[in-house]
């Protein structure tokens, strides 16, 4: 009996201790925000955890992880005037290292977007992720004629779940992009 009481106190003893160890590990975020600060010009960007908080700045995106929100904010730094990251601009991010796969091109696209009519309601909030599916790379949206997307020259492609080609979009400005419907 004396064994049996032994032994129960170790197995407490180390239960407690094993959820003591999975008690204080590093939680690691699900996901990754672009913050901006435009109370200065060009308009400040960095990229932090989603909860993060200082006077003056605001959210711009959210991504599944670090790479993509700084693929991202490299796209924002040096594709529109307006917005300037410190951490790009002394190196400390090197947005050529960043691994896009094969997206070339597209990969300052790989994120969270509005969709819509021109001058019209929004219909959905997309992501374009930089993950490969059958026909093409994964659109996470609202409708089977949003399923997949690519870059096929100056034009972004949206793709319906068969592979048929439904929206063809040209860049007006860093953010914005706009063209037609096409029935399939």
């Amino acid at each position: 009996m004396n064994l049996h009481y032994q032994n129960r106190i170790l197995y407490i003893f180390l239960l407690a201790l094993g959820i003591l160890i999975i008690g204080i590990a590093p939680a690691r975020p699900e996901s990754w925000s672009v913050f901006r600060n435009c109370n200065v010009r060009p308009c400040t960007i960095g990229v932090a955890v989603p909860t993060w908080y200082e006077p003056g700045w605001s959210r711009i995106s959210t991504h599944s992880d670090p790479r993509a929100a700084w693929i991202r904010a490299c796209s924002l730094h040096y594709n529109d005037r307006g917005y300037y990251s410190p951490d790009i601009a002394n190196g400390k991010i090197d947005c050529t290292k960043l691994k896009t796969g094969n997206i070339g091109r597209g990969a300052g696209l790989v994120g969270p977007w509005t969709f819509g009519r021109v001058n019209g309601p929004v219909l959905c909030k997309i992501t374009l992720t930089s993950k490969r599916g059958s026909q093409g790379y994964i659109l996470k949206g609202c409708h089977p004629n949003e399923s997949f997307w690519e870059m096929r020259g100056a034009n972004l492609l949206f793709k319906h779940s068969d592979g048929s080609v439904t929206s063809r979009l040209v860049r007006r400005n860093s953010n914005y992009w706009e063209g037609p419907y096409l029935p399939h």
